[in-house]
């Protein structure tokens, strides 16, 4: 599965809107939408708020994972 549909998948299943994945995160939305569609790929620290608001660990968010 691709980065980009991973993190759709992910946060579907935790029931959140992208705006709400992206405040909660603190990340700005429009950045977040890139990330979500591959268009950019997160920063550590992103990665890192990203799994804790999934639930999931950074080794679920690493970058490698993109190239699909």
């Amino acid at each position: 599965m691709k980065y980009r549909n991973r993190l759709r998948v992910l946060r579907a299943d935790k029931g959140l809107s992208q705006l709400d994945t992206s405040i909660k995160a603190k990340i700005k939305h429009y950045r977040y939408w890139r990330i979500e569609n591959g268009y950019e790929i997160p920063s550590q620290e992103e990665r890192t708020r990203l799994a804790k608001v999934l639930g999931v660990t950074t080794d679920n968010l690493e970058p490698q994972a993109i190239a699909s």
